[in-house]
């Protein structure tokens, strides 16, 4: 049965459990549920109170001051157990659940459970009947309440992938962002490399043309060594051609 509990009612009951223990209270009774389900801020409860036009101060304040048990509290308190009432809200609870078709068993349905006992129940408080709570209005509202949540989620999937779907555009802009900015810087720093390797072998070259001076183009008539011109000296052999074979005649 507790397995089918949602985190709601759980909830609801370990608070009912520490009104117990802390009033010296050896059981947990309908009036601790009822009180911790008041007070508890649970949104659908607050809701399902709201639709008869009671708050849920108002049912604290019926619920009234729960008693304290005589006595001086143990050092070590033990967990209170459930009373056979508590246990028959419990059950009521389940069979409310089964009776709307509703697999999970929530804080609505431990209200149709207490509102139950204390009309179907033996000895049992008269709180939520007192304040005007029926148990076939307030099936008819746990159903109302139970299809619009259903409608809500419905609604609510469609809108959590959008922002979901929303979020992964808007990361990946921003990761493509800053890639592109380092690309950016990347480009940046090669032209300035670029530029500087530019200025440095336009230097060296300046620097190549200014030692090796002028070239100088050879002079026409230029004289050979012992101040003769190079056209006028003898070829190899001495004389002209043809001299020593007229000096033998």
């Amino acid at each position: 049965m507790f397995h089918r509990f949602n985190e709601r009612v759980r909830d609801a009951i370990e608070r009912a459990t520490k009104k117990a223990q802390d009033l010296n209270q050896p059981q947990v009774e309908p009036e601790h549920l009822l009180a911790s389900l008041a007070d508890a801020g649970d949104s659908s409860v607050h809701v399902l109170i709201g639709a008869f036009g009671v708050k849920p101060k108002e049912v604290e304040e019926a619920v009234g001051p729960l008693p304290t048990a005589p006595g001086r509290p143990p050092l070590s308190p033990l967990t209170p157990a459930f009373s056979e009432k508590s246990k028959r809200v419990l059950e009521f609870a389940v069979e409310e659940a089964d009776r709307l078709g509703h697999k999970r068993i929530g804080t609505s349905h431990l209200m149709l459970g207490l509102l139950r006992d204390e009309l179907e129940g033996e000895g049992g408080m008269n709180v939520l009947s007192s304040l005007g709570f029926t148990l076939d209005d307030v099936r008819e509202r746990v159903k109302e309440l139970r299809e619009d949540e259903a409608s809500a989620k419905q609604d609510v999937v469609p809108a959590i992938l959008f922002f979901e779907l929303d979020k992964r555009a808007r990361d990946a802009e921003t990761a493509l962002k800053e890639r592109l900015d380092k690309l950016d810087a990347e480009f940046r720093a090669l032209r300035a490399l670029v530029e500087l390797a530019t200025e440095r072998i336009a230097r060296l070259e300046g620097q190549v043309v200014a030692n090796a001076g002028p070239v100088r183009p050879p002079t026409a008539g230029a004289t050979g060594p012992g101040g003769t011109r190079r056209e006028d000296r003898p070829p190899p052999g001495g004389g002209r051609a043809g001299g020593g074979r007229e000096g033998r005649r």
